[in-house]
């Protein structure tokens, strides 16, 4: 998990259904698979993502490499470090592979062309968002992680909370992506006007 200068570094995605207007959202397991950790948001809808990787972490007087996103931590101003990230549409292709089984193959569920249609960075994390129609059938896919995926549309998202506060984010995808054709790579935050 990559957190740096307090915040978390994050790539999720939409997969969204039209006529009507849907998006299939994971279901967050209720509780830690440590007992000792507390999970957030248990049991609630949540944005399918994860964690960008940290693939190694060093001095600033290195230079990096672009095939990697770069950052300057000054967690310990005494000693900021360059840290080198996975890109995010990295993450979110790993993340739907090591999490969902295509029933069809036996194997990661393979994401191809997403588009990217929002980044945003608020007080405790760095998002991008992508997006992507549904080009496969629910009864094809088997998670790993969470308590299983549920379809959502706007009415539904504005009456049930979602998960890190992402329900007026789901709001403005619905009404400028979906309606309006208008992907934003900084949507305006907050979203809550949306609601």
């Amino acid at each position: 998990m990559s957190h740096i200068n307090g915040k978390a570094y994050g790539s999720g995605i939409l997969f969204y259904m039209r006529n009507p207007n849907r998006v299939v959202l994971t279901v967050r397991d209720q509780r830690h698979p440590n007992p000792a950790k507390t999970l957030p948001y248990p049991g609630m809808p949540d944005i399918i993502g994860g964690h960008l990787d940290e693939i190694f972490r060093v001095d600033c007087n290195f230079r990096l490499d672009n095939n990697h996103l770069n950052v300057i931590d000054h967690t310990d101003p005494d000693n900021p470090m360059r840290v080198s990230l996975e890109m995010p549409i990295d993450c979110i292709i790993r993340e739907i592979a090591e999490e969902w089984i295509d029933i069809r193959t036996g194997k990661g569920f393979v994401l191809t062309n997403p588009k990217l249609v929002a980044s945003f960075e608020n007080d405790v994390s760095v998002q991008w968002v992508y997006a992507k129609e549904v080009d496969f059938s629910l009864n094809d896919i088997h998670t790993n992680e969470g308590a299983g995926l549920m379809v959502m549309n706007r009415e539904s998202a504005m009456r049930n909370e979602v998960a890190f506060g992402c329900t007026g984010f789901l709001c403005w995808f619905f009404t400028d992506f979906l309606l309006n054709g208008k992907p934003v790579l900084s949507p305006p935050y907050p979203w809550e006007h949306y609601l």
